[in-house]
């Protein structure tokens, strides 16, 4: 469904750029909350994202694409209001996120007892970013990695290495 929508949006048609989108929605939410630290600047990284998605989308070749290609666009806007108004902390209240699981191998469920979001919050800016793009959007590394614009392998370590501070802390609250 996601490649029709992709093809007939592509060919200029706006309801279906419209539900592509409506697709794509809560991902482009979840990463620009992720980067930003209030809901009118994450409002205005979502809307220029899809402006310049709208404008350019006859640049990507194929559909299956197009979902790494509008996340890069979001975060080179992220990054830009960031640069624009400097960086300041964010907060997760109004996150509304589905379960996250620390490990692969250990699976531990983080339920709304605990405080997912202050252990998230004690890692590094870059972590938080792979770490959520990971679990809450299904991204693979590979796919962050092009995202991003950083080796996979890099993408692989800052995996580990905030699964290991989410659980090391995690155990610590316990």
């Amino acid at each position: 469904m996601e490649e029709k929508f992709f093809e007939i949006a592509r060919s200029g048609d706006k309801e279906a750029f419209v539900k592509l989108i409506n697709l794509y929605k809560r991902k482009l939410y979840v990463i620009a909350k992720a980067r930003l630290d209030n809901e009118e600047d994450v409002k205005d990284a979502i809307q220029e994202t899809l402006l310049k998605s709208y404008i350019n989308i006859k640049k990507v070749k194929c559909g299956d694409k197009f979902n790494a290609w509008i996340t890069k666009i979001l975060i080179n806007n992220c990054n830009n209001i960031l640069r624009i108004k400097g960086r300041t902390p964010y907060s997760y209240d109004e996150l509304e996120l589905d379960k996250y699981y620390v490990d692969d191998n250990e699976i531990i469920s983080v339920d709304e007892s605990s405080n997912l979001f202050s252990l998230i919050d004690l890692l590094k800016e870059d972590e938080k970013l792979i770490i959520l793009m990971y679990y809450s959007q299904g991204y693979t590394a590979s796919e962050i990695s092009s995202i991003l614009n950083i080796n996979e392998n890099t993408v692989r370590t800052k995996l580990k290495r905030g699964k290991e501070k989410i659980r090391n802390n995690y155990n610590n609250e316990l």
